[in-house]
């Protein structure tokens, strides 16, 4: 077994393992907890038959590692969730579509575009 500082619960190896799991936890969207994270080293410990990590681990842990970092998540607003609805889109990029045909408005790329052919 690798040697680490007295302090430190888990692994080098371990450690590693726990910061790859949290990452893939945030790139698919569900970044974990403080407490998940908690969870996640005390079921490693327990594999091993270690005991569990105290309260304040996972916040050192966090902080002690480069490649991590805390974030406060936001309740989200049942408003602006409305508005994430598709069909509400699809209807306003139609208005913006016919209003685009109506007056004769080209995007911004076909604008760069010309200016660049000039």
């Amino acid at each position: 077994m690798e040697t680490r500082a007295n302090n430190l619960n888990l692994t080098e190896k371990e450690e590693e393992v726990l910061i790859q799991y949290i990452i893939d936890m945030d790139e698919r969207g569900f970044a974990p907890k403080l407490s998940g994270v908690e969870d996640m080293a005390n079921y490693i410990l327990e594999l091993r038959g270690a005991k569990r990590v105290g309260k304040l681990w996972a916040h050192r842990f966090v902080k002690r590692c480069t490649k991590l970092k805390t974030c406060f998540s936001r309740v989200y607003d049942f408003q602006r969730a409305l508005c994430e609805d598709p069909k509400l889109i699809e209807e306003w990029f139609g208005l913006v579509s016919n209003m685009q045909a109506k007056y004769g408005i080209i995007g911004f790329l076909e604008t760069r575009k010309s200016i660049r052919l000039n």
